[in-house]
């Protein structure tokens, strides 16, 4: 079987959409849990050895650093009134090793440490993925509050690593989108989430993730969101092949965009460059 990315995606976090947490609140998250569900399938038919899943919220993670856990990566979302069950997968600690020795030649502070318990930047997403029973070794990445370019560069380190490992992998970023969409939101209301959401959206739609690299840095910050760097680390990663993007869904009902998104693979583009 060919090597390379088997796909790509962008995976919301909320607890709520898992249903032992979400509970009658479910439903107002509808669009996001069928396309959590639609986007896992696709993860289970590509059939890939390694899942890479980049999060904002990693506990390792430090403003200057980012992070490759190695280990048993695993955790409960018990804190969220969720189930105490064991969500957990195998570690890829071949790949975490080559990911951090790529990223150090490319001058990029990467550290390989043993995993903590995992946060639900992480969980949520394998949630799904755990209840379908994938057989699939894991790479979570706790990026840091890099600048948009070192954040790409980070991602074309991981391509390399996929290629040179000949690994089938999936890379998903998890993120959400604008907590500020409304009034009574987790981050106070401001009128440009919604215009960030847009552009971010718009992006994903047309596949132009690198357009991520430019937004206006006041409009990032008032949008208060948690998905952008791992986006342009997930522009990075994607930018040696040629995808077919698919915008699934985006909803805000509790006044937090949320997004979920894949890119499937036309055609490899070739070895990475250095």
């Amino acid at each position: 079987m060919t090597a390379g990315w088997v796909l790509g995606g962008l995976v919301p976090h909320p607890p709520v959409i898992v249903p032992e947490v979400g509970g009658k609140e479910l439903a107002r998250v509808d669009r996001t849990s069928r396309s959590m569900l639609e986007l896992t399938c696709r993860v289970l038919r590509a059939l890939p050895a390694t899942l890479v899943l980049i999060t904002p919220h990693g506990q390792q993670a430090q403003r200057a650093r980012a992070a490759v856990l190695t280990g048993r990566l695993c955790g409960d979302l018990s804190e969220f009134g969720g189930p105490a069950a064991e969500i957990g997968f195998d570690g890829d600690d071949e790949f975490a090793r080559w990911l951090v020795n790529r990223a150090a030649g490319r001058g990029l502070a990467v550290g390989e440490c043993r995993a903590p318990r995992l946060d639900h930047g992480a969980l949520v997403p394998l949630y799904y993925l755990g209840k379908a029973g994938a057989a699939i070794k894991l790479v979570v990445v706790a990026a840091p509050a890099w600048p948009g370019r070192e954040s790409f560069a980070l991602g074309r380190a991981m391509w390399e690593t996929v290629v040179h490992l000949h690994r089938r992998a999936v890379v998903l970023a998890s993120g959400d989108l604008s907590h500020r969409l409304r009034p009574g939101a987790p981050a106070g209301y401001h009128q440009r989430g919604a215009e960030f959401d847009g552009l971010v959206t718009e992006a994903l739609s047309q596949g132009n993730l690198q357009r991520l690299l430019e937004l206006e840095p006041a409009l990032v910050r008032e949008a208060g969101q948690c998905g952008l760097i791992p986006l342009q680390v997930l522009a990075g990663a994607l930018s040696g092949q040629v995808f077919r993007p698919e915008l699934l869904s985006y909803e805000g009902p509790f006044g937090v965009g949320y997004a979920v998104a894949v890119f499937t693979p036309v055609t490899c583009a070739g070895a990475p460059s250095h």
